[in-house]
């Protein structure tokens, strides 16, 4: 992000993407840097961003400003009803959205040592952050939920 005297100028955003031939936006930001560019950026174009430009937690009003953007995510956090979030208790105290990834890790991860432990290596794991498999290169994939703000609201978007 631009800044002149240490204060961010994003009109030049604006101005800097007006002559530019685009398809798409991609936001590599984090969530105020994001709330913050996003209103200067044309709503002609669509808007990508990683999972660390939003906050799925927030109140509607605070990712007001992220109407359109998209991007994927953990089951966890946009799918409240699916069958792997819901066995699972939500953590009670408040965490932030970085501890609160890390325990929905620990779950899969939890889940990923008991398949192991029964020797079922070749089946996928539908957890909590997304749909796990174990490739021939012995890397675990995961594919994740992909998700839309709208009218400052995290949505689950279908899968293609």
């Amino acid at each position: 992000v631009a800044a002149v005297s240490g204060r961010p100028v994003f009109h030049l955003v604006r101005e800097r993407l007006a002559g530019v031939n685009a398809d798409m936006v991609f936001l590599a930001l984090d969530a105020p840097e994001a709330r913050a560019v996003r209103p200067y950026v044309s709503g002609m174009l669509p808007v990508y961003a990683t999972s660390l430009s939003i906050n799925p937690r927030a109140e509607a009003i605070v990712n007001v400003d992220l109407q359109g953007v998209r991007y994927v995510e953990m089951p966890w956090f946009v799918q409240p009803d699916h069958p792997a979030v819901m066995i699972y208790p939500q953590p009670k105290a408040g965490l932030s959205v970085e501890s609160e990834r890390l325990y929905a890790f620990g779950i899969d991860v939890f889940r990923i040592g008991m398949q192991l432990v029964k020797g079922d290596r070749k089946a996928p794991l539908d957890g909590v952050t997304g749909r796990i498999t174990l490739e021939e290169t012995n890397h675990f994939a995961r594919t994740m939920s992909p998700a839309e703000v709208d009218g400052g609201r995290v949505i689950p978007l279908r899968a293609p």
